[in-house]
């Protein structure tokens, strides 16, 4: 699916309610309606009545015919708020990892720009350019002392700029400074207040605060950012608010959090975890699977799914759970994880047997 509204214009706009739009195209559908045509003003507004009859609307000859189906089609392509267009993607560039990376689990951007990919197979936490070249490494490799990992699956920046990497088997979250150096850590393994089974998918909210997807516990557990455990919610099950396996987290611009779940649906919640609805159940457009999601700037929604065929592929969808597009990597690639720069740009989580590493795609 593509858009003709321009994706820099897709987050500026004001909200137009669905009901508006209608009116709008049912308003200009014809060309009698308008005072431009047929010399009447017509009341206008989201409540106004229209008292022409249908034969009017229809009547050829209206020298603004074209404009106003023009209008029309700009009416029902335009973005509702925080951004709905969906340009058309396609790959611009794609670089292996190298050696020492043996999955690409998930990835984010540092404070200057630079990706940290995180490698839960090998239990490593890498940093790169966004062109490719290796800067170094976060941490010290597998174990479980300080800055030590045990299946790592997910890391974000905090807005201070601190590293926060979800240290899965270690049950744990550890705190990195900017140039890598270890910081604290906190968290520890149970069901019990502050405590994580297995802490998949991290993000922070506009005040700062963390919130981390517990597979196992079947919960968003939410903590501040010196590790200070603040309050959890969820449960196992199926229904509105409930989770089945959730792995991927994204906050939009208002601070409200999607949560992905690895059977599906998504799911949108405020901050505090109150529920607003669900949308990608499983089996939609074929996709059973979602393992990672992203959002970016506009509140747009990535996620990673996959189907029975273990085809993978990026699924798009508005602030308002409404499908956009989706695409593919490279044939015989997987798509891992997600991220989003500011300028728009997707970066993939690319993995197959002979490639870990990065595709980035744009319009």
């Amino acid at each position: 699916m593509s858009c003709a509204v321009e994706p820099e214009l897709a987050g500026s706009c004001a909200r137009v309610p669905a009901q508006s739009k209608l009116w709008q195209a049912r308003r200009w559908s014809g060309c009698a309606p308008t005072s431009l045509c047929n010399g009447r003003t017509d009341p206008v507004g989201e409540h106004s009545v229209q008292t022409h009859s249908p034969r009017s609307e229809t009547r050829a000859g209206c020298p603004y015919k074209h404009l106003l189906l023009a209008l029309l089609g700009a009416a029902l392509l335009a973005p509702d708020c925080l951004g709905q267009a969906a340009p058309p993607y396609r790959l611009l560039r794609a670089w292996d990892a190298g050696p020492e990376v043996k999955e690409v689990h998930s990835l984010c951007f540092d404070q200057k720009g630079d990706l940290i990919l995180v490698d839960s197979i090998a239990s490593r936490v890498h940093r790169y350019t966004v062109q490719g070249q290796r800067v170094g490494e976060i941490g010290r490799g597998p174990g479980n002392g300080p800055g030590q990992f045990a299946g790592p699956r997910d890391a974000k920046v905090s807005p201070s700029g601190e590293i926060f990497v979800s240290d899965g088997n270690n049950q744990r979250i550890q705190v990195f400074a900017p140039d890598g150096s270890f910081l604290r850590m906190f968290g520890s393994k149970g069901n019990g207040p502050g405590q994580l089974l297995r802490g998949h998918a991290i993000d922070f909210g506009p005040d700062g605060k963390l919130f981390v997807a517990d597979v196992d516990n079947s919960r968003i557990a939410v903590f501040d950012a010196e590790g200070k455990f603040l309050y959890a919610w969820g449960r196992a099950g199926k229904g509105p608010g409930l989770f089945q396996a959730p792995h991927g987290l994204g906050v939009d611009p208002e601070g409200n959090l999607f949560v992905s779940n690895y059977y599906g649906p998504c799911q949108k919640f405020g901050p505090d975890g109150r529920f607003f609805f669900e949308f990608a159940p499983a089996g939609f457009r074929g996709w059973i699977h979602f393992h990672s999601m992203a959002t970016d700037r506009r509140g747009n929604v990535y996620l990673a799914a996959r189907d029975a065929d273990r085809r993978n592929a990026v699924v798009m969808f508005n602030h308002e759970g409404r499908f956009l597009r989706e695409w593919s990597a490279t044939a015989g690639r997987g798509v891992r994880a997600i991220a989003v720069d500011k300028e728009g740009l997707v970066y993939l989580a690319a993995d197959s047997r002979d490639f870990h590493g990065v595709e980035v795609f744009g319009p």
